[in-house]
Formats: structure tokens, sequence, C-alpha cells
């Protein structure tokens, strides 16, 4: 059923389906879940709700129960009903009390109750959810969306220094940009949430370091795989964060940033966040091949954060990345949107192996976010687009309506690219405080959404 299903060949799945709900456990509760996954990417949203309810009740010791009670909870939200979305999720925590899901079922059922417009409500159960999942990763969200139930329920609520508080425990995150945001609207300067700007550090010199050598000289001649690969053991034994800054800001200097944010990224994560040690920061923002963004950028009019900020969620600055669905290179092109870039701007395709050089990868890369940015007007919508496809976007903007951009964040369908929309813009306004690069005085984040174009970029 799964290979007929895979193929395409729905008529021919579909005896085989039936014959395996009917062959009893395990065949039958897998070949259920996955009609209700299948469901679940179609748009008939009523029948897929009925699977998910007929799924975690008939199959309750499935692995995946808890999930179909989860799904049905965020399939009724997403659809508006938000009393059935509340009860749905009351079902996860009171049948599966060991879910790893019970901190999202909480959060989106204080989200139900703000746009029901039950900001009371909504803000006790935010204020239990930062008591009750205090290391969940979901916290500054949750005192956000508090502060702005707060706010809703009484718009001269003095909430300034709770939003100012967010800021500095949280400064690398969405809540933190949209916290800045709230503040510039009540007429108040945010506070700094790194008092100190990326530093790179002294008196580290890769040229002086021969156990750098090859690696140098490798990188040099842009064979990154080969470099990284003659890197990767000297990583592998570092231990603590000392070491770390030393070897990040040796690999960072000869433009093996991809590697210096990957040690970074393991050892020198509380450096960065908890101590905000701007040696440590000047790894995980790099200005990674500088040359190459600032052209692309400025020939496509972007801001170079907003290029960085892609370019640190889809590679990780790794100029050889390589993704199952072959997207390619620091900013994961796949070959067929290149083709189509090179046909607009009437070049000749660069063969596939050519996205991994930098220059060419970023060029095409500006470019085609500038056409984004051009159809859609906003940032977020942009980065939505360029993970999930102008199309899709399109239609949550029409079907979102006048909401702020917020809460249109927060109900974006796909959970990938709610989060990459979150952290691009949050990493992209680090960027910008970070390094001033041409749009540091701009004006705060919009929170009003334009309506995007019909015509522009559709690829």
């Amino acid at each position: 059923a799964r290979a007929h299903s895979a193929l395409g060949q729905e008529a021919k799945a579909a005896p085989a389906w039936k014959a395996a709900l009917a062959g009893g456990e395990p065949y039958a509760s897998a070949a259920a879940w996955d009609l209700a996954r299948k469901s679940m990417r179609g748009s008939e949203r009523a029948a897929t709700r009925k699977k998910m309810a007929e799924f975690h009740t008939r199959y309750p010791k499935d692995s995946q129960a808890d999930d179909a009670a989860y799904y049905l909870g965020w399939l009724h939200l997403q659809d508006g009903q938000h009393d059935e979305a509340v009860k749905a999720f009351d079902v996860l925590f009171e049948k599966f009390p060991r879910s790893s899901l019970r901190d999202d079922a909480a959060w989106f059922q204080a989200l139900a109750r703000i746009e029901q417009g039950n900001f009371k409500d909504a803000r006790r159960l935010l204020e239990a959810f930062v008591k009750g999942y205090p290391r969940s990763q979901l916290v500054p969200q949750a005192k956000y969306w508090a502060i702005r139930a707060q706010q809703l329920d009484n718009p001269k609520a003095d909430v300034a220094e709770a939003y100012a508080t967010l800021i500095k425990d949280a400064p690398e995150t969405w809540y933190a940009l949209l916290a800045s945001t709230r503040l510039h609207e009540l007429g108040k300067t945010p506070p700094v949430g790194f008092p100190e700007s990326p530093r790179v550090r002294a008196n580290v010199d890769a040229a002086k370091m021969p156990e750098l050598a090859l690696a140098r000289e490798l990188s040099a001649a842009a064979l990154f795989p080969e470099a990284s690969e003659e890197v990767a053991f000297r990583i592998r034994a570092v231990k603590g964060a000392k070491p770390a800054l030393e070897l990040g800001h040796a690999l960072a200097g000869i433009e093996l940033h991809g590697d210096a944010y990957a040690l970074a990224a393991r050892h020198l994560w509380g450096q960065a966040y908890t101590r905000k040690d701007p040696e440590a920061l000047a790894l995980l923002y790099p200005r990674a091949y500088s040359d190459s963004v600032e052209q692309g950028a400025t020939r496509a009019s972007v801001a170079p954060s907003f290029v960085w900020a892609i370019m640190r969620r889809e590679s990780a600055f790794k100029p050889s990345a390589l993704s199952h669905a072959d997207a390619r290179g620091l900013m994961q092109l796949i070959p067929p949107t290149a083709r189509e870039i090179a046909k607009t701007l009437g070049e000749t395709a660069p063969a596939p192996a050519d996205l991994f050089s930098p220059g060419v990868n970023v060029r095409y890369a500006s470019w085609y976010l500038g056409k984004l940015l051009e159809r859609f007007g906003h940032p977020a919508l942009a980065a939505a687009a360029y993970n999930g496809g102008p199309s899709a976007v399109a239609r949550w903007v029409k079907q979102a309506g006048a909401q702020p951009l917020d809460l249109f964040v927060e109900k974006i369908p796909y959970k990938e690219t709610r989060r990459y929309v979150k952290k691009v813009l949050s990493d992209a306004h680090l960027y910008r405080s970070f390094y001033g690069d041409g749009d540091a005085k701009a004006a705060p984040l919009a929170l009003e959404l334009p309506a995007p174009s019909v015509k522009g970029i559709d690829f």
C-alpha cells in the first residue's frame, strides 16, 4: 500500500490498505495512521479530524495515539473551532500524561483562548505554562503572549517592563524581536539584548598554525568538503570553551565558517547566550563569505542581514551542504529553481555542481529573495515563501485575513515553516543590530501584513 501510494497508484493502493486494516496488529494501526496522515496532507479537514479521533480512541496504546489527539486539537484550531480544540487537547492531557506533546498542547490551548478574545483565561493558562513547563523551549513565547494577553485585555496596562525583561532573558529569540517591536509601539526604547557586538578573537592566526596548513590551502582552493574533512578530527578532539574559541576563530579565519559554527554550537552555546561572550557570538553569527553576500545583496536590493539569516538556517554556513531533496550550497537552492532564475535573468543555467560555489549560490538566492520581497512586501512572508513556497504563503495570507504578524506566524500550518520564519527573522534582527549592514536604523518590524501581489515570482 505504501509503495503504490508513493508512486501515485491510488487505485492499486486501495485494496492493500483495506487488507492491512483488516489484518490485525500491528498492521491495522500502522495503516490507519498512514491514512490519517495522508488525509491530513490533503484538503479534507473534516475527514481528517474523524480519522484522528477514531485512531486515538481505537488504538490508545499505539505510539502515535497521542499524536492523533494532538493533531485533532490542532486541526480544530486551524479551522477556528476553538472550544473543540481545547477539548481535544484536554483528552491528550487526560489519556496521555507522559506525552512529549503536552507542552505544545498547553500552548495551543492558550492560543485558542487568545483567538476567542478570552484574554484573562489565556493569560492564566500561559502563566501556568511557565510554571508547569519551566524547561520547555516554548517558555519565551508563553511569556510574550501572557504579556500580550494582558495588553489586549487592558490597553492601558503597564507592560513595558515585562517586555524589556523578556528581551534580556531571551535576546536571541523571535519573541525578543516581537517584544522590541511592541516597546517601539509604546514609544519606549527597547533594552539591548547583548551588551557587546560579536568580536573576532585577537591573536589567532591560522597561518601560524602548522596543523591547519593543509586545510588552509584546501579552503583557498574552494575545496571546502576536503578542507572540512581535514579538520574534522581536530574538532572532535576539542573539549571545553577555551580551545573551542581558539580553534573556532582559526577556522573562521580560513573561511571554514560552517565548521567554526558547528564547533560553537556544540561547545559555546552557554558562553554565547548566557554569558553573552562576544567572541562566542562571532562564531554563531559570522559574516560568512562577506564579499559574495554583500555583492549579491546589493544587486538584489536585499539587506545582507537577511541573506545571512537565511544562510544560517539553510546550511549553517557550509557551502557543501546537500539535502535529501537535492538542495545545494549555502542557501540550499535546488537545480530546478536555479534553472528558472537563470532563465528569468537570460543566462545559461548553472550546472548543479556550480551551486556549491558560494558566489553562484548566493547571487542566485539573493535575486530570488529580492523577488519574494517584491511580491510579498514583508520579510516574514518572504522567509515563509523561501521555505514553504510562494503559492502556499499567498493562500495562508488570504485565509488569515487581517490577523497581525505575531498571530499569523503562530498559525502557519507547516510546523517547519513556522519555526523557520521565527528563526530567520530573529537572526536577521540580531545581524542588523550587531553589524549595522545599511538598514540598522530601519523602522521596527511591521506588525500589519500587506496583501501579496497577485503577480510576481511563483516558483
